[in-house]
């Protein structure tokens, strides 16, 4: 601390108005042939200093360091040490501190006045050197300055300015740590400097001193005051940038060792990039030009205007560049025009990916949605095959839909079915081809599909559905048309039908037999001789005729 004592530390040094001598005053002997020797006048000094409290908040403007314990007084070739304390002898506490006075006998004339202040180990923590004059018969009131001393590698330098542009930066992953400044540009930075007890020392009281800069790439302005100016360079694309600044003990930036403060600093690489696309010009049809935008960022993602950083487009094979490679402008941004590929991407995952690659920053991945133009009829191919199956039976709907520019939608159509026929799920075959099972209902008759895309009706198809017939069988063989009874007694046939599992009923057109239908199997009881047509269907209306005929009526009496 650069200190004002007789007015800030109530220190006041009074040398005695008196003449004083070392020893009594002799007369010479007039006989001695040896020259008489003078008596050197001698003058007595009062030292008054008060050493104020520390303050409970912490750093007060302390003007004498709260860790003094003694007091060192030098004038000419009087070297004295005085004990500070509320119980040190010439020494009291008082309100606020300590206040102590001492004397001392100090020699006349032209003087060297030193003053430190020590702890108390010795350590010097301020420290005042003057010329001075005593003059004898007179008192001499001086003011003494007292000029902190910083010891080595307790001060500090820190950032007081742009502070959302820190980071904890830390190049390995396990330390060491350092500031991390995020941008290039100016920084301010405090000095914060410390006596051996620990003390701040604060203005006035500061001693000389220069901050310097390790890297020269980070400059410094105001290196000879509390609050010099560090600017920082901008982010490259070839790696961080790491200075320390320090406060070297002897004012020489040379000097390297025993700094009495330090810190580091980076400003890390280009971090990463980002790519914008300019909807406004961008129509999303395949095959339109796209204008694209690649620009770097630094670590806390704020744009840097990087100039001359080599940058290639990578389309993967889908579309095209112009050009493919470039450099950044001076806003740090590098400009391309992009074609995008005739084709729009299909399931789900719509969008194709393209990559500008700054060179030495990481890539920068984009991803966009092509759009097809309005859906056409005439570039479409909408299939059904077949278009007539029997109830239960299955049905392939073929769907390629395209839109006006001939382009493939690459949206799933939405397929619809009337009568209780069921859609199955868009499938490809072999050659890619897109397609939906369609099964039948169980009940014949037209069933209206419908395709649409995006709420838009393309085409409506007829799928006819025929009932499966109603099956008799002899055995293992179809029953014959007529059917002769070779006997009297009753025959039993089966009854099928694919895909049914419901009821048949019977009829018979007469009463030459009886008939009757337990699940599956028909009963047929010949009563009197003659031809019978029988139909049995089903419960959705299927069914199917056939004659049996009775020659001969064998009767069996019991």
């Amino acid at each position: 601390m650069h200190l004002r004592l007789a007015s800030l530390l109530s220190l006041t040094l009074l040398l005695a108005a008196c003449s004083q001598s070392t020893a009594p005053t002799t007369t010479p002997d007039p006989t001695s042939s040896a020259p008489s020797t003078p008596v050197k006048a001698t003058g007595s000094a009062t030292l008054k200093l008060f050493i104020p409290a520390v303050k409970a908040s912490g750093l007060g403007a302390q003007f004498l360091s709260a860790g003094t314990t003694a007091v060192r007084v030098r004038i000419g070739t009087v070297d004295q040490t005085f004990g500070v304390g509320a119980n040190a002898p010439g020494c009291a506490a008082v309100s606020g501190g300590v206040s102590c006075t001492f004397s001392l006998v100090v020699p006349a004339g032209s003087q060297t006045l030193v003053i430190d202040a020590l702890d108390v180990h010795g350590a010097v923590l301020s420290t005042s050197t003057q010329q001075i004059t005593v003059t004898a018969g007179a008192n001499t009131p001086l003011t003494v300055t007292l000029t902190g001393v910083a010891a080595a590698g307790s001060g500090t330098l820190s950032v007081t300015s742009r502070l959302g542009d820190l980071y904890d930066y830390d190049s390995y992953g396990n330390g060491p740590h350092q500031v991390g400044l995020d941008q290039g540009g100016a920084y301010t930075l405090a000095v914060t400097l410390k006596d051996a007890s620990g003390q701040v020392i604060l203005d006035p009281g500061l001693p000389a001193f220069r901050v310097c800069s390790s890297n020269p790439a980070f400059t410094l302005t105001g290196g000879t005051t509390s609050a010099p100016v560090l600017t920082a360079p901008e982010p490259t694309n070839t790696g961080d940038q790491i200075t320390t600044v320090f406060i070297p003990p002897d004012g020489n930036c040379a000097t390297t060792t025993g700094s009495l403060a330090s810190a580091d600093y980076a400003v890390s690489a280009l971090h990463s990039a980002s790519v914008a696309i300019d909807y406004n010009t961008y129509t999303g049809i395949p095959g339109s030009i796209m204008h694209v935008t690649g620009k770097l960022f630094s670590y806390l993602g704020r744009p840097v205007h990087a100039s001359g950083v080599r940058v290639t487009a990578d389309s993967g094979g889908l579309g095209s560049f112009n050009p493919e490679s470039t450099v950044t402008d001076a806003n740090g941004e590098a400009h391309f025009l992009f074609t995008t590929p005739m084709s729009v991407p299909r399931g789900p995952y719509p969008w194709y990916t393209f990559a500008l690659n700054f060179e030495g920053v990481v890539g920068a991945p984009v991803s966009y949605a092509p759009k097809n133009g309005p859906v056409s009829l005439d570039n479409s191919v909408i299939n059904l095959s077949p278009d007539t199956v029997n109830t239960g039976q299955t049905s392939t709907l073929y769907v390629t839909l395209q839109d006006i520019y001939g382009i493939e939608i690459a949206s799933e159509p939405t397929v619809t079915a009337t009568g209780g026929a069921v859609v199955g799920e868009l499938s490809y075959d072999d050659s890619d081809n897109a397609y939906f099972p369609i099964t039948a209902p169980n009940t014949s008759g037209p069933v209206t599909i419908t395709v649409a895309s995006g709420g838009v009706t393309v085409k409506t198809l007829t799928l006819t559905v025929k009932g499966n017939p109603v099956t008799v069988l002899d055995g293992t063989q179809p029953v014959p048309a007529l059917y002769d009874f070779p006997s009297g007694a009753a025959k039993a046939f089966t009854l099928q039908e694919a895909g049914y599992s419901g009821a048949f009923t019977v009829t018979a057109n007469n009463s030459n037999v009886t008939a009757s239908v337990s699940g599956t199997t028909l009963t047929v009881t010949p009563v009197s001789a003659g031809t019978t047509t029988l139909t049995v269907s089903d419960a959705r209306g299927q069914s199917m005729h056939f004659d049996v005929r009775v020659s001969t009526l064998d009767l069996v009496v019991q």
